[in-house]
């Protein structure tokens, strides 16, 4: 399989890591930074998908559009097939295709042609920043006229991108897979704080840097790899304190942080969006996998979840992740199968729900053993060997 952009070809393999890779070189711009404000990169972008069908087209414009509304660029794919539903129920028949079809091929232009005004209607008055239109678009004539229509009612960056693909057997198994939900081509384990005593085949483990993970690690009889990108979220000068002490000694940080997670930066500590940005290239090496166990910490795991989940920024700071648990993540179709696996260690209930009113504490969670908390995280776990496979 190839991948054809406005600005040159890359090669890429089976693999869904090589595709988010591909694509991300040809549509972020500038590159983002640790700790940069990625919401704030205000240039437009169109991404116009190019390919016979069962190429793959669909499935890359979605993991693209997970993948920049997890970075904080606000992303939507317009699916033009989407649109010819709406108006018909021609396309169930293979003739509604055909290049001779005269009707068929007026309402497919109608189609676009509703969608690129869609695209247009969006940018404008939604605040969106990138735009992906899912179609075939094969014909010259078809991108010509994306182009002078774009041209017209808006000023951005546009690109278009080919997915090329003459491997029969891979064509085949997207077409089955497009009917029945795709095979499942990897499996992620998220686990937050247990003990594991259990051998799965082809399996890594990966841990932070942080004690308490590598030591939940050491019980898995498989590889392990440590990355100092799984640390928890630094805390600042929060370190250590728990909320109450936290509205005690800074209120206003409280009530602002309450207003918006995502963005909010502890003093000398980092925020969400920092965090998102660090666990980029575990998101990358993370595609390319087939059996991993992430063993990290709850505000990790969070960005993690948001990414594969497609849960927006403003939600990602609030997802449960409950302690001593196993999260399975399989690949199906267009997203993710999600299993919750509790072991039988006890713990407290550290979720903090956002509060109605910013910087109150009644949704504040229980003390953890000490009566302390680092970013919703029990600092000294119980552990107890369990097998994965009771």
């Amino acid at each position: 399989m190839s991948l054809r952009g406005g600005c040159g070809q890359v090669m890429c393999g089976g693999r869904t890591g090589g595709i988010t890779a591909a694509i991300k070189k040809f549509t972020i711009t500038p590159q983002i930074n640790a700790g940069d404000a990625v919401s704030q990169t205000r240039t437009r972008h169109i991404v116009v998908m190019v390919g016979l069908p069962a190429r793959g087209k669909t499935y890359m414009a979605k993991k693209l559009t997970r993948y920049l509304n997890w970075i904080g660029i606000k992303t939507k794919v317009f699916n033009n097939g989407d649109y010819v539903r709406k108006i018909t129920e021609q396309y169930r028949d293979h003739n509604f295709f055909r290049p001779d079809n005269e009707e068929a091929s007026l309402l497919r232009k109608k189609c676009s042609l509703d969608a690129i005004k869609d695209i247009v209607r969006w940018l404008q008055n939604e605040d969106g920043r990138v735009a992906v239109f899912d179609a075939t678009n094969t014909t010259r004539d078809r991108r010509r006229m994306i182009h002078q229509l774009i041209e017209q009612n808006l000023r951005c960056k546009l690109f278009f991108i080919e997915s090329i693909c003459d491997d029969e057997q891979l064509i085949e198994a997207n077409i089955k897979a497009s009917m029945t939900g795709f095979l499942s081509i990897g499996l992620c384990v998220l686990l937050c704080f247990s003990s594991l005593d259990s051998r799965v085949w082809q399996l890594k483990v990966w841990t932070s840097w942080l004690q308490r993970t590598i030591q939940t690690g050491r019980e898995v009889d498989a590889p392990t790899e440590r990355w100092k990108a799984l640390n928890e979220i630094d805390a600042g000068i929060c370190e250590e304190l728990t909320y109450a002490e936290i509205k005690e000694r800074y209120p206003e940080d409280f009530a602002s942080r309450d207003t918006n997670k995502f963005s909010f930066r502890y003093r000398r500590g980092e925020s969400y969006e920092d965090l998102v940005a660090r666990l980029e290239p575990v998101i990358m090496e993370l595609e390319r996998e087939s059996n991993v166990l992430v063993v990290a910490h709850q505000a990790v795991l969070r960005c993690l979840l948001a990414y594969f989940r497609d849960i927006p920024t403003d939600e990602l700071p609030y997802v449960e992740v409950p302690l001593h648990t196993v999260i399975k993540l399989t690949p199906v179709a267009y997203g993710c199968e999600i299993e919750y696996v509790y072991l039988d260690v006890p713990s407290v209930n550290t979720h903090r729900a956002k509060p109605k009113v910013p910087g109150e504490l009644t949704t504040a969670p229980l003390p953890s053993m000490e009566g302390r908390l680092v970013e919703e995280e029990v600092r000294q776990p119980v552990y107890k060997p369990i097998s994965l496979c009771e």
